[in-house]
């Protein structure tokens, strides 16, 4: 049994991000000293690295874009109809694969040679290449298309600046207010993303 849908209506990611310490796109050091903490002092470092890894997490959600280097494994369910492009949901450094369960239940590999990337668009773009239309998908799974990816900077010293002083903003107006598990997020950082990001601020 085959699927082909007109757009893509569901689409879900999984990453793999780099191993500690480079999961953190802010140093501890840095936390600590507009903080006011001193460095030498390594007893909170466990309490700073949690702070660090949800203020990043909120701005990496809130700019749709990493601020490490990350490997994205995203699904949709079958796809486009025709010549209808692929639109990843977050930005492309470089395209791995993109693989489909076919209709006898198989998993296969779409050739590079029939798609065609427009990575620096926004949103990156995949399209089938030529006359040829996208595989037909297999309708027992839910999921038939996986599209393997690198996202976010090669290192994290090329994440935008105003994205990582996001992060130290969120993380130091946190660290004053006294409540670790509940982020504080100033007004500027809000700027910061919505600018960084291309949105403009509110």
């Amino acid at each position: 049994m085959s699927h082909r849908s007109v757009q893509m209506r569901r689409s879900a990611f999984t990453t793999s991000t780099p191993s500690a310490p480079n999961d953190l796109a802010v140093t501890i050091d840095t936390v600590k000293e507009e903080c006011g903490f001193p460095t030498s002092d390594t007893d909170q470092d466990s309490l700073f690295r949690s702070l660090i890894t949800q203020a990043q997490n909120y701005v990496e959600e809130a700019a749709r874009e990493f601020l490490r280097p990350v490997t994205v494994t995203e699904k949709i369910d079958a796809f486009p109809e025709g010549k209808i492009p692929i639109r990843l949901s977050r930005p492309c450094r470089s395209l791995t694969n993109v693989t489909y369960v076919d209709e006898n239940g198989a998993t296969q590999t779409v050739s590079a040679s029939n798609y065609s990337t427009w990575l620096t668009h926004t949103p990156p773009l995949i399209s089938a290449k030529g006359s040829t239309p996208w595989p037909t998908t297999s309708s027992d799974e839910l999921a038939a298309v996986t599209i393997t990816y690198e996202s976010g900077p090669a290192s994290v010293s090329a994440a935008k600046p105003a994205l990582l002083q996001a992060v130290i903003l969120i993380c130091k107006e946190t660290w004053q207010k006294g409540d670790r598990n509940d982020l504080a997020i100033p007004p500027q950082a809000k700027d910061m993303i919505a600018i960084a990001s291309g949105r403009g601020a509110n």
